[in-house]
């Protein structure tokens, strides 16, 4: 038998006895079990499904409780504790309304149970769960509509009208309206905004945060930064970016298109020239309107292949590229352990190396030399001017020694009785 008003109230009991029941069943038909467990490089990643999210809202919601109202009088606290549930199911139904209609009405109508009796408990009446109506459905506006009577062309009759969430005219009461938890987490603004919905993540947003962007930690940032060059101008507008909203799905279908299209990339080099060429076809990421999919243009294809260069041979036009540095034409002398590049700028010895790569472009031969490789490069002439250098020190060295042994024989009187023949002793 449940207290009467005039009893104390308590919260153990309300916890226990009023909650729990109802809101025990409500997060049993939330869990869906739909969640992904991933590696995004060094951080493990954990993503939940919408109803999974909301089933671990409303337990979060009735532990919460226990930290802000133990040892309070339940009667003062009354209306703070049913404005947050009505604050918590408001923001939970408007979330599942866009994801599941028909479990969005099962949970709605046990939501509106479990109000009525927490009013009935703290207050001994119900009021503000009598007839309740969720602000989501509130703002859902009715707009006339002409019948096809043509012997009546003034009588209409009212329909249900849900806007488009494409529909981003300012200030519309519309299907959609709401807070923006990137705006409320971040900017601390908790009013309401049109919201759009992420076609990866399937979360709402405003249109100021609706665009998905890759998820970035400052280690992996600095990681990605040393590894692809090419992505570089790329990275740091990702970083930088204040707009958007990180988003998992996303990154890890940016990755996973990336490292595909570099391994298709890397199979088509490894094709020898005698086999034939392959054409690839370059592509570019085009950007769209907030909210819609990136797509991926095509541009001027190119033949690609390798060549493999004989050791002691000579070649002559050649596109030499240091990547980041330079790129000219020049010639090569390739020999077991070194290679020989000259340009009309520069006349260097680089090491040989399997990062250096030997390309076939329309017909062309390249020869492409990692960065940190070429800055290991020497000059022939030095090369030799150190070898001249080390014989040169070797042989001072050794007469600086001998006239030292000669000096210290001298002291110990080694030579007093050494004469000449032809002077006597």
């Amino acid at each position: 038998m449940e207290e009467s008003p005039e009893t104390p109230k308590d919260l153990h009991y309300l916890i226990t006895r009023i909650i729990n029941p109802i809101l025990n069943s409500i997060i049993a038909t939330l869990h869906d079990g739909s969640i992904v467990y991933y590696r995004d490089g060094t951080v493990d990643v954990t993503e939940y499904s919408t109803p999974e999210l909301m089933a671990r809202f409303l337990a979060d919601w009735r532990d919460e409780l226990w930290y802000k109202y133990s040892g309070k009088n339940l009667t003062d606290v009354s209306e703070d504790i049913l404005y947050d549930y009505m604050e918590t199911i408001n923001y939970i139904y408007r979330r599942l309304h866009h994801i599941n209609k028909n479990k969005t009405k099962e949970v709605g109508a046990d939501m509106i149970l479990l109000g009525q009796k927490l009013e009935e408990y703290l207050t001994g009446k119900i009021e503000m769960f009598s007839g309740f109506t969720f602000e989501f459905e509130k703002n859902e506006t009715k707009e006339p509509k002409e019948t096809n009577n043509n012997n009546h062309p003034k009588e209409v009759e009212t329909t249900d009208i849900v806007t488009s969430s494409d529909d981003k005219s300012p200030g519309e009461d519309a299907k959609g309206f709401g807070i923006c938890p990137r705006c409320a987490v971040y900017d601390g603004d908790k009013s309401e905004k049109k919201l759009y919905q992420c076609p990866y993540c399937g979360e709402w947003f405003c249109e100021k945060h609706v665009k998905p962007t890759l998820v970035l930690t400052f280690d992996k940032y600095q990681e990605l930064w040393k590894k692809h060059l090419e992505l570089r101008e790329f990275l740091e507008e990702e970083w930088h970016r204040e707009d958007g909203h990180p988003c998992y799905p996303y990154t890890r279908k940016f990755w996973e298109e990336y490292e595909g299209k570099k391994k298709r990339f890397y199979n088509a080099q490894k094709i020898p020239v005698g086999a034939g060429k392959i054409n690839i076809s370059r592509r570019e990421v085009v950007r769209t309107s907030p909210g819609s999919r990136s797509w991926i243009e095509p541009k001027v294809s190119t033949s690609y292949g390798t060549w493999t260069p004989k050791d002691y041979t000579h070649y002559d036009h050649v596109i030499i590229n240091v990547k980041n540095r330079f790129k000219d034409w020049g010639s090569i002398y390739v020999t077991p352990r070194e290679i020989q590049i000259e340009t009309s700028n520069i006349k260097k010895v680089i090491p040989r190396s399997p990062s250096i790569r030997f390309e076939i472009r329309d017909g062309k031969r390249w020869i492409i030399i990692p960065e940190n490789l070429y800055f290991k490069a020497y000059t022939s002439n030095r090369k030799y001017k150190t070898r001249k250098y080390i014989k040169k020190y070797a042989l001072i060295g050794i007469a600086v020694l001998i006239l030292i042994l000669a000096g210290y024989l001298y002291s110990q009187g080694s030579f007093n009785n050494i004469g000449l023949p032809f002077l006597g002793n």
